[in-house]
């Protein structure tokens, strides 16, 4: 899962400011990642931001500053209990679930698909 968010950042960075709202349905997705995944992302994003200078309060990036707000909260979450994700489906089955991953899924696929 995380690979596919990894590409959905490299779309995103693609040609900012255009298709940084791109990260506003990815940040449905990395609301359910583990931890260390991430955390990964975290350090993927930094990687994939070489030469842009992204603002706090400017409306162009504010969707950046919510999927990065989401992924630090996600890679502070740490890894819980065993016995908290007793009785929970795997992530990858609640994602598949998910009408956000699908339409997530298409949009990735079609860009493939154009390159």
């Amino acid at each position: 899962m995380c690979c596919l968010l990894q590409r959905g950042v490299e779309y995103a960075f693609e040609a900012v400011p255009s298709k940084l709202p791109f990260l506003k349905g990815l940040s449905q997705v990395c609301s359910r990642l583990p931890a260390r995944q991430a955390d990964l992302l975290l350090t993927h994003m930094q990687q994939a931001l070489t030469g842009q200078s992204p603002q706090e309060g400017d409306p162009e990036w504010e969707d950046y500053w919510e999927f990065l707000a989401i992924a630090q909260e996600r890679a502070s979450k740490g890894a819980q209990p065993r016995s908290a994700l007793k009785g929970r489906l795997p992530c990858a089955l609640a994602l598949s679930k998910s009408p956000a991953c699908v339409i997530l899924l298409c949009c990735i696929v079609r860009q493939q698909l154009r390159s």
